[in-house]
């Protein structure tokens, strides 16, 4: 898989609708794994539970985020589908898109 490529949740984002996708993305630490709308940039950890209330927040300039004590700034990427699996959330996966 390219960096480029996005595995993707089919949740749609409470801020954004359907304009963007959902992703899932391990944070700066390598270890943890957000799900990411791909249009507003917002995280949430519990990609089951994607709402407008639960949306994490990622504060620039280095796009931490502070429940996490890890970001989505530089050193994050999207997630593999090995990663995925791993986290428990491959049942998740609706498919994958190229990232611009």
């Amino acid at each position: 898989m390219s960096p480029e490529t996005m595995l993707f949740a089919d949740v749609e984002c409470p801020f954004c609708g359907d304009e963007g996708g959902r992703g899932f993305y391990i944070c700066d630490d390598q270890s943890t794994i957000v799900l990411m709308c791909d249009e507003c940039h917002s995280p949430w950890l519990n990609p089951k539970e994607v709402t407008g209330t639960n949306a994490l927040r990622a504060a620039p300039p280095d796009w931490k985020i502070q429940e996490l004590g890890c970001g989505i700034g530089e050193g994050s990427r999207w997630a593999t589908r090995e990663e995925i699996e791993k986290a428990g959330f491959a049942d998740l996966i609706a498919g994958e898109s190229e990232t611009l």
